[in-house]
């Protein structure tokens, strides 16, 4: 069975003035992957309710018996995009960068095209520089194998 089930939703947070709370592009694009509403997944970057989103994020999918798989893939966005719509086939991909706005920002790439959660539908300018030599990354969403889990 197939747990993705793409759909282009708008993020619900897109600006500062909600007394600190961050946006929520990622929980959005994380909707996007598995055919969910934005309010339907946990806003997993409000670190207020735990320490570490990322954690949060790969328990919560856990559950759905999929993963979040981090992948530094370059800084020629073109190409990235491309490589994703040959490779991925039918797998909704997420990517993060930086965005116009000058945040960070996550999108999703579905069969080759670029869906901005954003309602400026700007997309993403520059690479996601958060850790050490980190670039543009993509965030498959995959299956776990009990294998796996069990190791």
């Amino acid at each position: 069975m197939n747990p993705f089930a793409f759909r282009h939703y708008r993020q619900m947070i897109t600006d500062d003035g909600t007394g600190g709370v961050p946006r929520d592009c990622f929980r959005t694009a994380i909707g996007m992957c598995l055919g969910l509403p934005p309010s339907a997944v946990p806003h997993f970057v409000d670190t207020r309710f735990h320490d570490d989103w990322r954690a949060a994020a790969r328990a919560w999918l856990a559950q759905r018996q999929l993963d979040l798989v981090e992948l530094p893939m370059g800084t020629d966005q073109d190409a990235i995009i491309a490589q994703i719509a040959t490779t991925a086939n039918d797998v909704p991909v997420m990517l993060s960068g930086w965005a116009e706005r000058g945040d960070l920002h996550s999108v999703v790439i579905f069969n080759g095209r670029v869906y901005d959660p954003h309602p400026s539908d700007a997309g993403l300018c520059g690479p996601h520089p958060i850790r050490e030599g980190s670039v543009i990354e993509a965030y498959w969403l995959r299956f776990l194998s009990p294998r796996l889990e069990a190791a």
